[in-house]
């Protein structure tokens, strides 16, 4: 089954002083409140709760870009993958309060510079078993939190764009060549 989310690439500092209960749940859309602790040896701030996607960029401390631009050595990057991974998981398992999900291969990009040196880095550090807590989860009793553990079982690195490059010469179902748009001399020159 194929899932589709968007979410801005943005983290803020969770302050419960700040927060603003909600009159009832039924007027959260979790989806737009993800408010994520995370407890993996990936993460550099272990004790910190933050709010990720729509809901860090309505703050007003919201993070939008990356701190020294490397990839693979900084927070946002698995607070957001591991978020959203858990989110996803969330989502098909809405019965109970904490899951085990199992992703047999994750598939994810390093900017074309970082690539040759980093890839090895990020595929280790994903690799694992990586806790993500969501607070205030809407329509869960006190203390209205979620538990998603995830097992990442393997990783393949790429270099961002090849991707999208894939998609273009690929069908996506079989992954065979698209030769109606792509002869065999075009896809060998490049």
């Amino acid at each position: 089954m194929l899932s589709e989310y968007q979410i801005p690439n943005a983290i803020a500092l969770f302050n419960e002083e700040y927060y603003e209960k909600p009159y009832d749940d039924e007027d959260v859309i979790f989806e737009e409140n993800l408010i994520v602790e995370i407890k993996s040896i990936s993460v550099k701030n272990k004790r910190e709760i933050f709010y990720i996607g729509k809901g860090a960029a309505r703050q007003k401390d919201v993070n939008l870009t990356a701190y020294n631009n490397q990839k693979a050595d900084e927070d946002p990057t698995y607070l957001l993958l591991f978020g959203l991974a858990a989110y996803h998981a969330a989502l098909r398992n809405t019965d109970e309060q904490s899951v085990n999900y199992y992703v047999d291969q994750l598939a994810i990009s390093l900017p074309t510079t970082q690539y040759k040196e980093r890839k090895k880095i990020l595929k280790e550090r994903l690799i694992g078993t990586h806790t993500v807590i969501f607070h205030k989860v809407p329509g869960f009793p006190d203390p209205k939190e979620f538990e998603v553990k995830l097992h990442i079982q393997d990783v393949i690195i790429g270099a961002e764009g090849a991707c999208a490059y894939l998609g273009l010469t690929r069908d996506l179902e079989t992954l065979g060549i698209k030769m109606k748009i792509w002869s065999k001399s075009r896809i060998k020159e490049s």
